[in-house]
């Protein structure tokens, strides 16, 4: 099984080392830039979801305190 995974990512790796130069940016582009943008977004959720215990915006303690009432006229 893994040597088959092997096998194709090696085959793969060939084949883009035998590409020109601008294919190989745009297949790198085309594939690390939708990769990336992936990533930070799980990064983001995870460090937003280890913050979110540290962070006063949770409970109640972060609750807007209710507008003071009208004096009595």
């Amino acid at each position: 099984m893994w040597q088959t995974v092997l096998d194709v990512v090696d085959a793969v790796e060939s084949w883009i080392a035998g590409q020109s130069y601008w294919i190989q940016v745009v297949l790198l582009l085309a594939v690390l830039g939708p990769l990336c943008y992936l990533l930070a977004g799980l990064i983001d959720r995870a460090v937003d979801a280890v913050l979110a215990w540290h962070s006063r915006r949770d409970g109640d303690r972060g609750a807007v305190p209710a507008a003071p009432q009208e004096a009595a006229r």
